[in-house]
């Protein structure tokens, strides 16, 4: 797998990233990442097809992230 941070403005980053199972199948994801201090973190993120293995019974998964993390 691999992945990036773009940084847009100052404490604002956008998240890209790919991954290849060992079955050959590819997985990307997307985010936005908000960093208003360095205690506090927001990120969204979305993921395409985050589950291959599953295709066959289920059909292609997407998912949807959204988490906030604060340090103390």
């Amino acid at each position: 797998s691999v992945g990036t941070d773009i940084p847009v403005v100052k404490g604002v980053f956008i998240h890209a990233g790919a991954a290849v199972d060992s079955y050959s199948n590819v997985t990307w994801s997307t985010g936005v990442g908000f960093y208003p201090s360095k205690k506090v973190f927001i990120d969204l993120a979305y993921q395409n097809n985050a589950f291959p293995e599953l295709n066959q019974e289920f059909g292609r998964s997407q998912t949807l992230n959204a988490s906030i993390s604060i340090q103390w």
